[in-house]
């Protein structure tokens, strides 16, 4: 089942935060692998530089997932994701 980006449980994104929770990230990336993929390829970028780019995504969202809580004011996890996004650009 996809969910939208804007739909994802407060307890999945909680539960990232222990990067030994492999079932919360194998669930995760089973949802927003392939909105990731999606964009890269709008952006007209190759099927290898897609999945990099997918890969550098996810890896960067593990590094900052930390710093989002839900108990911060104005708390947004979809900032915190586009900020870990890499620069796309087809070649």
């Amino acid at each position: 089942m996809n969910r939208s980006f804007s739909t994802t449980k407060v307890s999945l994104i909680l539960r990232l935060q222990d990067a030994s929770d492999a079932d919360a990230w194998e669930q995760f990336v089973s949802i927003y692998h392939p909105l990731i993929w999606s964009v890269a390829k709008r952006l007209g970028i190759s099927d290898e530089d897609a999945n990099d780019a997918c890969q550098n995504t996810l890896l960067r969202l593990s590094q900052v997932v930390h710093q989002w809580s839900p108990k911060k004011e104005n708390s947004n996890f979809r900032g915190v994701a586009i900020s870990s996004r890499p620069q796309l650009h087809a070649t």
